[in-house]
């Protein structure tokens, strides 16, 4: 059974103070973000149909109705997370796992593009050229503090 980590820890333990699972629950505040914002643009697209004929609209509802539907998909409870183990980790998108093994995996990373922050890494063998695999989420933590955290979690297994 995962463990959560409690309120009060550090950040970043030491692979010694390591659970065996730890369970990190999606940041609802980012997905409920994007639902509302979904929701407005929506809205707006929906105002200028109808009060100016712009036809070509349809194409911006259909998108933010669909981004809309995946941020609320992401906060039905099972739908998101991040799983962390001895082996790897597998975080889930939309209820579809991805599994990934500490040993497949170079260090993870922290960085940002404008107000967006993220954690990444690379495959083991690709060149560090090729764009870096992106967690979906940071799971309620900063993306530096995550991107620690895990690889505690992969120093472990590493040895």
């Amino acid at each position: 059974m995962p463990t959560e980590l409690p309120e009060d820890a550090t950040p970043t333990p030491t692979p010694a103070e390591l659970p065996d699972t730890l369970f990190l629950a999606p940041s609802r505040m980012r997905w409920i973000f994007t639902l509302i914002v979904s929701a407005l643009i929506i809205a707006l697209d929906v105002f200028l149909l109808v009060t100016r004929d712009a036809q070509l609209v349809w194409v911006l509802i259909v998108l933010f109705g669909i981004m809309g539907a995946m941020a609320a998909a992401q906060l039905i409870p099972g739908g998101a997370g991040l799983w962390l183990d001895r082996d790897g980790f597998t975080y889930r998108v939309l209820f579809f796992d991805r599994r990934r093994r500490w040993s497949e995996i170079t260090a993870i990373g922290s960085g940002s593009a404008g107000l967006l922050q993220m954690v990444g890494y690379h495959k083991v063998g690709e060149p560090t050229t090729k764009p870096r695999e992106v967690l979906p989420d940071t799971y309620g933590m900063q993306a530096y503090d995550l991107a620690m955290l895990m690889n505690r979690f992969r120093e472990r297994a590493l040895g």
